[in-house]
């Protein structure tokens, strides 16, 4: 799979059939099509998964993504209760640019999902500015909390490219780790 070349996007690390099978149906859909497919909700939070998503939210081809927790068994026999899966529709084309998706994490129910405080809209600049280095979902319980990480974020110069010592705390911020599962190399803070 990772020398075929089939599979540019999602190839990375440890196979999981999953992430292939989402990306080989990105591009199976029409540019006027939809697709809708219920996979593990690592495809927008593992690190293996970070270009297949950023190229699903940089495209602006992402239209939701519905996380759900499977506590109360919706999928009998389907892992354990903390298994999360989510439902990902995503557009053949990209949609337009003031189109931002809309995200719900952690439901335990389909009713949840027309909960507006959960309903959660993210663009590709917020993913960005969250989590700069691998460009992966930042995953939110409510609205709220959401909104705000916006002050910390904008305030806070860890939350960027740069590798610099994280401070206690900060790290929960981010994800600071590489596309390997790397933290950071611990540099001294440069002073202006």
């Amino acid at each position: 799979m990772h020398s075929s070349g089939r599979f540019p996007l999602t190839s990375f690390g440890r196979i999981n059939l999953a992430p292939l099978f989402v990306e080989l149906g990105g591009f199976l859909v029409s540019n006027r099509g939809y697709s809708g497919l219920i996979v593990p909700s690592g495809i927008a939070t593992d690190s293996f998964n970070q270009y297949f998503f950023r190229s699903l939210v940089d495209g602006n081809r992402l239209v939701s993504l519905y996380d759900f927790v499977n506590a109360v068994g919706l999928f009998e026999g389907v892992g354990h209760g903390r298994f999360k899966f989510c439902l990902l529709t995503v557009h053949g084309a990209a949609l337009p640019q003031t189109f931002a998706p809309t995200y719900v994490f952690f439901a335990h129910h389909v009713e949840d999902l027309s909960d507006k405080e959960r309903q959660i809209t993210l663009s590709a600049d917020d993913i960005a500015l969250i989590n700069p280095n691998t460009r992966t979902c930042p995953i939110f319980r409510t609205r709220r909390d959401a909104d705000s990480r916006s002050p910390y974020t904008a305030a806070c110069p860890y939350l960027s490219t740069k590798r610099l010592a994280i401070p206690v705390g900060s790290h929960l911020l981010s994800d600071v780790y590489d596309e390997h599962g790397v933290p950071p190399v611990q540099h001294q803070a440069e002073t202006p």
